[in-house]
């Protein structure tokens, strides 16, 4: 299997390409937009909207906006109705599922901001649950085979009207069911796959189970996108995203932080400093391994393959540049002196 040198997107994706210096063309075409005039493209789009203003008569709709809820959709209709001066008529698919508090503030308050009418539809849940029920009576519970071919049924009618540009997703909270899922997936359709848990639970849980299920799947190959789902504020589902790639070898410049659980040798308060390092890695785009180890007993040698280390001793610590110890710093000194070293990298 082949992957582009930039993003690491597989050949299994449909369409894609690679130059003769294995970049792909989703990359080369985002290289293109720095290349893009945005200028004249902004006139185009007020053209675009010149020629349709206003075409349906006095309060008549002249375009049409797709909506989620988000700041995303927030912004298109800021654009359109408040710098383009355009009526559009916006329009919102919901899932047969109870709406979260927050999202059913967030429609309301795209359309009650701008001034703007909002259609919302649902799939037919008679045909939803007869589908459910379908799959269920055959398969007695949840499993791959299920998903897959309640996804062909979907990729068949996306098919007959001549559409292509599909990605597929099977997740689970079960990890184990993803796994099984996505490798039959992966032999079942040419379709790009994006990859996730779902309804992971909290960070550790998350981090576990999609290490679990995601881990096994990237290291075969498998999967185009991927997303970790935690818990709370999307902030925290970035560090495990990146730890993954990493650690699959599908991401370079993000660090490495080695440190031992402690021992009866530990003599030091090393925990706070590790926890300083964790954090203060995650902003930090470099291909480098910090370690942090508890004892001057076994930490150098463990540490020799580090790039920055400290092996702690009694209230103190030596610090290790690639194998060579440096100094002795005393341990209210070692944030300080490991900020220095790693900033100067």
């Amino acid at each position: 299997m082949k992957y582009c040198k930039k993003c690491t997107m597989p050949d299994t994706r449909p369409g894609i390409t690679f130059d003769a210096e294995g970049v792909c063309s989703a990359c080369r075409h985002f290289e293109h937009r720095k290349q893009v005039d945005w200028d004249a493209r902004w006139k185009e789009f007020e053209a675009l909207c010149d020629k349709y203003r206003g075409s349906n008569g006095p309060g008549g709709y002249d375009c049409a906006v797709a909506v989620s809820g988000g700041k995303d959709s927030h912004f298109q209709v800021y654009v359109l109705k408040e710098l383009m001066h355009m009526n559009p008529i916006l329009f919102s698919v919901e899932d047969n599922f109870p709406m979260t508090e927050a999202g059913r503030h967030n429609l309301q308050n795209i359309s009650e901001e701008f001034g703007c009418t909002i259609i919302s539809c649902k799939p037919n849940i008679k045909a939803q649950k007869t589908l459910m029920r379908a799959f269920f009576e055959k398969y007695g519970k949840p499993t791959a085979e299920g998903m897959i071919e309640s996804a062909r049924r979907h990729v068949e009618i996306l098919e007959s009207l001549d559409f292509y540009d599909t990605v597929l997703s099977f997740k689970s909270s079960d990890p184990i069911l993803c796994i099984e899922a996505y490798k039959l997936a992966s032999e079942t359709f040419d379709y790009p796959l994006h990859l996730g848990v779902t309804e992971a639970g909290t960070t550790m849980t998350s981090a576990i189970k999609s290490s679990l299920a995601l881990g096994n799947l990237l290291l075969d190959g498998i999967g185009n996108t991927i997303r970790i789902s935690v818990n709370g504020s999307p902030a925290k589902e970035i560090p495990i995203v990146k730890e993954l790639l990493k650690d699959c070898k599908l991401l370079k410049n993000v660090p490495d932080l080695v440190a031992c659980p402690t021992c009866g040798r530990t003599q030091w308060d090393m925990e706070p400093v590790v926890n300083w390092v964790e954090d203060y890695l995650q902003q930090i785009n470099k291909t480098m391994t910090v370690a942090i180890m508890g004892c001057a007993v076994n930490g150098p040698g463990e540490a020799k393959h580090a790039d920055i280390a400290i092996a702690g001793g009694k209230d103190e610590g030596l610090l290790i540049k690639k194998g060579q110890v440096i100094k002795k710093i005393p341990q209210d000194q070692m944030i300080a002196v490991l900020k220095e070293e790693i900033d100067k990298f």
